[in-house]
């Protein structure tokens, strides 16, 4: 990688920033496409800030494996941004749909922040929620704060939306960005994981409170089946008949969504007279 030049924040403001993990955040996403080239900025995009762990989701296992490769310098660059290393660690993670951090790039080289105007109240809010810092960072953390407020206010006039989860503002006609999106996505993925598992037989019209495709649905059904048959063969070359029994229960009620246990059971006989004769 060809170096890349960052200013660094100003010194006075380190204070704000490392008591920040919103701040911190923030100005790593204001930087990402500074931080890796074009070609990497595109098939990639910040999930969060965990602790002192930055996760960026990546395109496929390709982009996984470049990004880890260049995991150290990716990291001196971010911490450089602070010239201090608040961020110990990156974590990458491969995410569906992926959509580049363009959040504010397109619309905010027409930003101008000397044509918004704040009302007083909304300077008197600032004031105040900044009343307690030390006197020498007041002043910078005021003039950043009205400037993110101006940001917000230009944004919302150009028909951005504010994530209720993260906070951060986006242009979709969902309620979340993409980012919360992917991680709910993830976690109801989970959650059916878990369902599939304890209710084998369970079908996708009886599915309650998780909001996910029925392609999805038989996805993870079938990786699920594929994961019980290869314990099933595993218990079969072990001679752990028992064993064997259990798994393939398991496997007949999802390929059947069937209950019943008489006909479960026949299934498994049958199939374990094909495996041993």
């Amino acid at each position: 990688m060809s170096e890349i030049r960052i200013n660094p924040v100003n010194e006075i403001v380190k204070s704000g920033i490392k008591q920040s993990r919103m701040l911190k955040e923030s100005m790593i996403r204001a930087y990402y496409n500074k931080i890796v080239e074009p070609y990497f900025f595109e098939n990639s995009m910040i999930i969060k800030l965990d602790n002192d762990i930055l996760v960026i989701g990546v395109k496929n296992s390709i982009w996984l494996q470049e990004f880890t490769l260049k995991k150290n310098i990716i990291l001196h660059r971010i911490n450089k941004i602070f010239e201090n290393n608040y961020i110990k660690n990156i974590r990458f993670e491969i995410k569906e749909n992926i959509k580049p951090e363009k959040i504010y790039q397109e619309k905010f080289e027409k930003f101008d922040p000397e044509k918004i105007n704040l009302k007083k109240s909304e300077i008197e809010k600032i004031e105040k929620k900044i009343e307690n810092f030390d006197e020498n960072i007041r002043e910078k953390i005021k003039n950043m704060m009205i400037l993110s407020k101006k940001k917000e206010i230009y944004l919302k006039n150009h028909n951005y939306k504010k994530c209720k989860n993260c906070g951060i503002y986006f242009y979709s006609e969902r309620d979340i960005c993409i980012n919360c999106f992917n991680e709910k996505i993830h976690k109801e993925r989970e959650t059916l994981y878990g369902i599939i598992k304890n209710i084998p037989f369970i079908k996708y019209e009886d599915l309650k409170d998780v909001h996910i495709t029925k392609e999805q649905f038989l996805d993870i059904r079938a990786k699920i089946k594929d994961e019980i048959q290869k314990k099933m063969m595993d218990e079969i070359n072990n001679d752990n008949i028992d064993a064997y029994r259990k798994y393939a229960r398991i496997y007949f009620m999802i390929e059947t969504q069937n209950s019943n246990e008489r006909e479960i059971e026949n299934l498994v006989n049958n199939y374990l007279k094909r495996l041993i004769y």
